[in-house]
């Protein structure tokens, strides 16, 4: 019979396996969800990426049509003051 000394480590290292068990199956898990959420922040990168893109060309647009608009607006002055004058 071994002794209560043997008993007890043999108790304590069944323990340790359990937990060794345990955090591998932990560990798993935070893998798969780590995983996960770089999927879905690639996926949200990517898009805010395309919605940036289309934001500094919807300002462009808008930044050369008010500048076409100024332009025209202008000519269309010029063009009233001569008729006024002449």
């Amino acid at each position: 019979m071994p002794s209560p000394e043997i008993a007890l480590l043999l108790e304590l290292v069944l323990d340790l396996k359990k937990d060794i068990g345990v955090i591998k199956e932990d560990t798993t898990t935070n893998t798969e969800i780590l995983a996960e959420h770089a999927r879905r922040s690639t996926a949200s990168e990517n898009r805010l990426e395309k919605l940036e893109k289309r934001d500094q060309m919807l300002n462009g647009f808008v930044k050369i049509s008010a500048g076409l608009l100024g332009i025209v607006a202008s000519l269309a002055t010029i063009l009233e003051v001569f008729r006024l004058f002449h």
